[in-house]
Formats: structure tokens, sequence, C-alpha cells
């Protein structure tokens, strides 16, 4: 799931407000036993078949509605960009990455009315094995994970399909956590998540223990079900090819991308259901269905997927652009669409599917050890500057627009409650640029100043949120320049710490806990965006990776989110609603996420020929 968000995909949503879709919020409470967590899944079927087939031809399931699912054609979906990363030890920016599978995924055949899984985070108890046949919670220290028999490699060099076993596993992780094959320092990417972990060991072909370092019972399976890098999975005669370890610090400054064969495309392999057979650099990703994969359909368990052939991603940066390409069929998908966007679609292409979804927060992120932003009042007087309902209005279609804290609100239980914040602290957030302005004399700056944010050029959605922020700050005597920056290059700015003042960022995080707690932690490699250096927050943080329960993990989430929303580090609000739209003959999706850990999901969803 949050941790040291190095992953370029997490400073692209912390700090250039990127929107991630949320979804409607369960009314199902997240419990987590205290002692022992089991889980088993159905053994992987060995049988193959020919043609689709459904379960129980006078069963009815919610999925139904689909039809019967279709074997071949392609799947088109777009992107704003596609970064050239291909190994997760370094995945800064990466996120098409079909070929790697984790041990973990969201359950495929539950009700989604019990919940939605277009939400980032998934309860403990909704998650089900892939890679994993089952797995054992035996102390708050250990957990005890059985792989599923026959799980294959792709079926090129260097591994030819071999079968995938638990030291693969084991491999991957001490490449990560220093901890053999020659890896004597932690990854610095996953550092910060992985604090906690203290060695991940294969005890036979098919077992693999994690063990942590600290009783950390409530947090353990959120960290290893994260479906990002850190839990995904390359084979070890690949990390082979790129030569023996050398340490971060040793590496030379003059290493150009291209240089290890690891950087390159044609070389990819993993155990997933798409092969990677074309790459344009910033264009196009072509994959081709995995013939040889090893995975079937939860919901039809006696179909071999993937369905379609082929899988394209194409990067399409310009919003107006992807909307012309779904309008015209070009793409299947498309997801993160705003309201104006979803009206306009819904006039020219009634036909299109929609799923309607909380968005996440957006504004800016202060660089709070920098002048003047070390003060409490200046930050809390652009906190009151905020006309949040005008916003609602203008820019989001939404009857108001509440302020937003480190997490989501439809994340219940994780998220410091809006309902019981004191009087006092709404006030704090309440429009009153009166009370602005004597804040910012009492700080010292009666007669204002100048200050500037940092933004990727291709976050439309967040300079139109920038350009109205900037019209309220002038009000209370605030001068903000928007430093509009390509997208890659703000992301290293940010991460460098190069910037000076504020960093376009979002609040109301919908994503798993261990994402997002660290981006406020002053041991973080988010410290240089965030530059906060607070004891109480750190606690905080600390307290939920070593939370010994999912009760207690919880309550530490609301500390954080608490400590955040009472110091104002950021301005952050709500954005409405956002919108995915798809063709009516892209079939079996029901609002998973298809950008993150989405190869699995793309293997089961089909086009239907016939409606096409």
């Amino acid at each position: 799931m949050k941790k040291s968000l190095l992953f370029g995909m997490l400073i692209l949503v912390f700090t250039l407000s990127s929107a991630l879709a949320a979804c409607k919020t369960s009314t199902t409470e997240t419990t987590t036993s205290t002692a022992v967590l089991t889980s088993t899944t159905n053994s992987t079927i060995a049988a193959t078949t020919k043609s689709p087939t459904t379960t129980n031809a006078t069963q009815s399931n919610w999925w139904d509605k689909f039809g019967k699912p279709q074997y071949g054609g392609e799947i088109n979906i777009a992107f704003s960009r596609i970064v050239a990363n291909f190994d997760n030890y370094t995945f800064i920016g990466s996120d098409v990455d079909y070929w790697y599978e984790s041990l973990f995924e969201p359950d495929w055949t539950l009700d989604r009315k019990t919940w939605d899984m277009g939400l980032q985070f998934t309860p403990d108890q909704y998650w089900k094995g892939l890679i994993a046949e089952s797995w054992e919670m035996n102390d708050p220290q250990t957990i005890t994970v059985k792989i599923k028999q026959g799980v294959k490699w792709q079926n090129k060099a260097p591994v030819n399909g071999r079968e995938f076993t638990a030291y693969d596993i084991q491999s991957h992780y001490n490449r990560l956590l220093g901890t053999g094959d020659g890896y004597t320092w932690r990854d610095p990417i996953f550092s910060g998540q992985a604090s906690s972990w203290e060695k991940v060991t294969a005890t036979d072909k098919y077992t693999v223990v994690f063990k942590f370092n600290i009783p950390c019972g409530g947090t353990a399976f959120q960290n290893i079900a994260d479906r990002w890098a850190l839990n995904e999975f390359e084979a070890p005669e690949w990390v082979a090819l790129g030569g023996p370890p050398v340490s971060p610090d040793a590496k030379s400054s003059s290493t150009t991308a291209g240089a290890s064969p690891l950087t390159d495309w044609k070389q990819v392999v993993g155990t997933g259901p798409w092969m990677l057979t074309d790459f344009i650099t910033g264009s196009t990703m072509k994959f081709d269905k995995n013939l040889d994969y090893w995975g079937y359909d939860p919901r039809y368990p006696e179909n071999k997927t993937p369905y379609a052939d082929n899988l394209n991603v194409i990067a399409i940066p310009d919003s107006t652009t992807q909307i012309a390409a779904l309008r015209t069929g070009k793409i299947d998908i498309l997801t993160g669409i705003d309201w104006k966007q979803a009206k306009s679609l819904e006039s020219t292409n009634p036909e299109l599917l929609k799923i309607a979804g909380a968005a996440s927060g957006g504004g800016v992120m202060f660089k709070n050890q920098t002048k003047p932003f070390d003060n409490l009042k200046v930050r809390e007087a652009m906190q009151m500057a905020v006309d949040r309902n005008t916003l609602a209005a203008t820019l989001f279609n939404a009857p108001e627009s509440k302020p937003a804290g480190l997490f989501s609100q439809t994340m219940k239980g994780y998220c410091y409650s809006y309902g019981d914040w004191p009087q006092e602290l709404k006030d704090q957030y309440t429009y009153n640029p009166a009370a602005a302005k004597q804040l910012l004399v009492e700080a010292g700056y009666p007669d204002g100043f100048k200050t500037n944010v940092v933004v990727s050029a291709a976050a439309t959605s967040a300079i139109e949120l920038l350009q109205a922020y900037k019209d309220m700050f002038s009000n209370i005597g605030i001068d903000m320049e928007i430093r509009a920056m390509e997208q890659t290059q703000a992301e290293m700015y940010l991460k460098a710490g190069k910037h000076d003042a504020m960093s376009s960022g979002a609040g109301g995080m919908a994503v798993p806990p261990t994402m997002a707690i660290d981006m406020f932690y002053s041991k973080s490699s988010q410290n240089p965006i965030t530059g906060t250096n607070d004891p109480v927050y750190d606690a905080a943080r600390d307290k939920y990776f070593a939370a010994a329960n999912a009760a207690e993990a919880a309550k530490a989430c609301i500390e954080c989110d608490k400590r955040v929303i009472e110091q104002h580090w950021m301005v952050s609000v709500l954005g409405g609603s956002t919108y995915t739209f798809y063709q009516t003959y892209f079939k079996g999706f029901s609002n998973e996420v298809i950008r993150w850990g989405g190869g699995v999901v793309c293997s089961r969803l089909w086009i239907d020929k016939s409606a096409k």
C-alpha cells in the first residue's frame, strides 16, 4: 500500500495533484484478528479450456450482467504519460508494469455493493491470493505464506517459462532489504515502507516466511499485500543480466539510461498475463497475451486468461485529445474525467457507460521549514483565504466542498472525521479573509508577501484550481506565482527539494495508509518536498507501523490525520466527483483500478465483438 513515498506515482499524487479515483463508502467495518489472520484460496485449476464457460448455468451471480466472456480482440487504454522504467528496484514514475504480479489481489468475486474496488485501499478481509495460496499470521511479527504450485515465469529468456518458487520471492526481498544475494544495503526507494521488515525467507519451494523487526500485527498484511513495486517479483536470472550488485552510493553519476540490460524493454520478464512486445518512449506500450499464463478467471474458474489477444497502452498528455480518442472508439476506457468533460460526453456520446467516484483533494502543500511557512499563523491565514463553497460551485459542480486532511473522509475509521472536529478548528477552515489578514499581521507580514507554487504543466485541473487560489490569496496580500514545469522535471525538482515555497499537492487520499502516512514524516524521502519536522506526527506515524492490531493501526492513522489538519500543512479542497467512461463493448469492468497493478484486471476483461 504507503513508508517513504518514493514511487513516482505517489510523488505525482501527493505533489502534482494527479487524481486517484475513490469509491463509495462501504458500510462494512474493517476487522482483522489481533492474533492470527488466515485465508485460503481455491487451488490452481490444472485443466485448460478452449472456450469461455460459466461456473454454473443455473447459479445467479452479480457479474452475470456482463454476459458470457469472449476471447480475442484487443484492449486500448490511455494514460497521460508512460515512463520508461522497467526495474521494480528503481520504479520512479512507472505504473504500467503489466508483466509483473504480486502475492495478493482484491477479491475479484466480491459484490461491489459490499466494497467498491475503485478505491485504492482494500480492507484486509477483502483480499484473496493471487500467487499466494494461503497465508497465516503466526504472531505479530511473523506471516507465513504458501504459494500456488504451477505459477510460471513467461516463456522468454532468461527464465524460459520455469516454475515460480518461494526462492524467487526470497531473492526479490533480499535485493530490496539488503539481506542476501550480494545486497547488503536497503533499496532507498522502499526503505520507509519496509522499515519494519527484518527478513523474508523461503523455507521450501512453496513456503515463504515474512519476519518483522517489531510487533506490527495491525499493518503487516497490508504491507505485504501492497500491489506496488515493493511486492512485485522480478526473476533473479533477469537481475543477474545487470551484473553484480552495486551500492547506490557507489554508482557513477555518469550512468545513463540504456546502459544496463535492466533498462531495456526487450528484456523484461515476469509471471504476469501480458508480455511487452513493443515500446516507443513516451508514446505507446504494446502487450501480447501470455499464451502460457498460469491464471484463470475467479468468476469463471474454468476460463484461462487473458481473454483479449492484445493490450495497448497509449500516452495522451492532453485531456481534450483523450476525450476525442474515447469518443471515436480509439480507446475503450478513460478514467479521471472531470464533471465538465463528463457533461459533454453525456451529451455527445450517450451510449458510453459511466461510473462516478469521489475525487481526491487538490491545492498546495507548504515547504514547512521555509519562511514564511514555518509560521503556523501564515498557514492558517492561507487556509482561511480559500472560499471552498465558491470553488465547489465554479470548479467542481458540487453543492459544497469540505476541507481535506491527509486521508479521505470515505476511509471511515482511518480519518479524522469532520464531524469530530471542534468548532474552533472548523472555523480555521472557514472562509474569512478579514481574520486571515489579521493573522498575517500577527505573523509579521502586514503587507503580505510573494511566493510561488510548482506544478506539472500536464495537470490542467490542478492549474485551474491554483489560478483560483491565486486570486483568493491575492485578496489577503499574498502574490503567488504558478510555476508550471514538464511533469517528470517537476517531480525530480520537488524530490530534490529545490523548490523554495510550495508544491501542488493533494489531500483526502483514498489509498492504503502505508502509502500515504510518510507524506509528512521527518525521516522520509518525501521530506525534501514537505519540509516537515514534527515529533508529534513522527510519533503517531511510528505508532502506526508498530500497531499490534488493526484497531491500533486505525487509531494511529486518525492521530496522523488530525495532526496534519491542526497544523495546516496543506491547503486542500475535495474536488467533487471524478468519472470513468467506457465503451459498451468493454465487458467485465466494475470500477477496478486498471493503472497501478492493473495487468491482472485487464486480463479478465473482454471485448464483445458483436457489440463493437
